[in-house]
């Protein structure tokens, strides 16, 4: 199959960023392999809209919007590489409800960090290991998988930057820091170095047998946010109504895009 290495590729920087990856995979799977047999590996909107006609047989509206959704993804991702692969337009029939994020401002986050300073960690991610992600998270816009995957080579104190791997997009990043950032990152280290030398990620955990932090960093930051109002218990509300991880990914660039505006500076 022609695509068959792009598909390998793009399903080990989802596994890489610690995301559920094997719906996706054979999902993506059975629809290069249709393209493969049936019209020699064009993979664009009409051979998609041939292989959901297949599936509706079997799926339901929603399932079938998200599994359309979910080779839009690939499609997008794999034609930065691959010009042969044709643009497909996304379904407009799945999360037409989809809950609008929570944007915090700086006091808001300010308080998280405490709460999470002051939380109690028994094999478990250090207490200031926890505080320091969820600030560089807000203070910066990467994801929750890339502050947890980053190496101690892609953290420039001297240059005040950060290096993100390509993730979810094939594109790497240079990401800017501020000097406050940088002197609580330059701390930490010095810190974390004190605990444990010699480390090859940046962030440091005391989590035994465990893969990745990423389900007991989400479970902890839950934990906290609930306690501080901003998440309804488990037994009450519904879950989009409350705070995700994610939304520090959204605070920062909302307050961002104010931050210029204040400052007179043209956006574009």
């Amino acid at each position: 199959m022609k695509y068959q290495k792009l598909l390998d590729i793009y399903l080990q920087q989802y596994q890489n960023a610690g995301r559920n990856y094997k719906d996706r995979a054979s999902q993506l799977q059975n629809f290069l392999d249709f393209c493969s047999v049936n019209h020699q590996d064009q993979v664009n909107y009409e051979t998609t809209q041939l292989w959901l006609k297949i599936r509706a047989k079997k799926l339901n509206s929603v399932n079938l919007a998200s599994l359309h959704n979910r080779i839009s993804d690939f499609s997008e991702w794999a034609r930065l590489l691959d010009k042969s692969i044709g643009r497909i337009p996304k379904s407009n029939k799945v999360r037409i409800n989809r809950r609008k994020p929570i944007i915090l401002n700086a006091e808001q986050v300010r308080k998280i960090i405490i709460q999470q300073r002051l939380s109690i960690s028994k094999k478990n991610i250090n207490p200031r290991t926890f505080a320091v992600i969820t600030g560089l998270l807000f203070t910066t816009g990467i994801r929750i998988s890339d502050a947890l995957n980053l190496e101690n080579s892609f953290v420039n104190l001297k240059d005040r930057s950060i290096y993100v791997p390509c993730g979810k997009s094939p594109r790497d990043r240079i990401i800017p820091i501020s000097e406050s950032t940088c002197k609580i990152l330059n701390d930490y280290t010095k810190w974390r170095d004190s605990i444990r030398a010699n480390s090859s990620l940046f962030f440091v955990h005391d989590i035994i047998n465990v893969k990745t932090p990423y389900p007991i960093y989400l479970r902890n930051f839950a934990k906290v946010v609930t306690k501080l109002g901003h998440r309804a218990p488990a037994s009450e509300g519904h879950k989009r109504q409350n705070l995700r991880i994610h939304d520090l990914r959204h605070s920062f660039a909302v307050n961002s895009l104010i931050k210029i505006f204040d400052e007179g500076v043209d956006v574009n």
